[in-house]
């Protein structure tokens, strides 16, 4: 799905996800405790600046989003580790 698709409660869940840039194919891996406070958030400036940067450059239509995992908050922390030493 497109990152800007990622906009009403259905997505209101806790979960680790996967931004891909369907330009240059780069990733980028979080966790959220709310999917969809977590993108309003990237709509402002309160992103990560590479993230920022990437999203200014190629425009958020660009980018796509995957749930990796749907899981408690308390395993956010290390679900989201563990994604990250796959990569």
């Amino acid at each position: 799905m497109k990152l800007l698709d990622i906009n009403n409660k259905k997505f209101n869940i806790s979960c680790i996800y996967k931004i891909i840039n369907d330009i240059n194919g780069k990733i980028y891996i979080g966790q959220a405790q709310n999917l969809n406070l977590r993108f309003r958030e990237y709509r402002r400036p309160r992103a990560p600046p590479k993230l920022m940067r990437a999203f200014k450059k190629y425009g958020l239509d660009s980018f796509s989003v995957e749930i990796v995992k749907i899981c408690s908050i308390n395993e956010l922390d290390k679900t989201e580790q563990f994604w990250l030493d796959k990569l």
